[in-house]
C-alpha cells in the first residue's frame, strides 16, 4: 500500500503557491488578461471593467478594487474594439518589462495598509 504522507508536499513554496504571495506586477498581469479572457468570450462570467459601445470600448485597468492609471491621470481610457486584444497584450509587455512597477507597489501599498488598518480596528 502506498504511503501518502511520503508523497504529498505542501503547496506553500511550490509553482501553485497561492496568489496572495504574488507580486503586485503578477497580479495586474493576471488582471489584464483574465480581463481580455472575458473580451474575446461574452458568455464567460466575471466581472467586466471594460463596455464597448460600437467601435469604442472603454476599459479601466484595475488592481484589486483601484483603477491603474494608463495615461496620466486618466483612470478609463478608450480603445478602439478592433484594437483592444493587441491593445490589452502591449500593456502586459510593457508591465511585465516593469514599466508600471512604481504605480502598482503603491496601490499595493496603499491596500496592504488599508486592510493593516482594518484588522486593527
Amino acid at each position: 500500500m502506498t504511503n501518502w504522507k511520503q508523497i504529498v508536499k505542501p503547496v506553500d513554496g511550490s509553482d501553485f503557491s497561492s496568489s496572495s504571495k504574488a507580486t503586485p506586477r503578477e497580479r495586474f498581469v493576471g488582471n489584464l488578461r483574465n480581463q481580455l479572457a472575458l473580451f474575446k468570450d461574452a458568455k464567460k462570467e466575471g466581472k467586466r471593467h471594460f463596455e464597448t459601445k460600437g467601435e469604442q470600448t472603454k476599459f479601466s485597468a484595475r488592481m484589486g478594487n483601484m483603477a491603474v492609471e494608463l495615461l496620466p491621470g486618466k483612470r478609463d481610457v478608450l480603445i478602439p474594439t478592433k484594437d483592444f486584444p493587441a491593445v490589452i497584450e502591449a500593456i502586459v509587455a510593457d508591465v511585465e518589462k516593469g514599466q508600471m512597477d512604481e504605480q502598482l507597489n503603491k496601490i499595493a501599498a496603499n491596500y496592504a495598509g488599508r486592510r493593516k488598518a482594518s484588522k486593527g480596528a
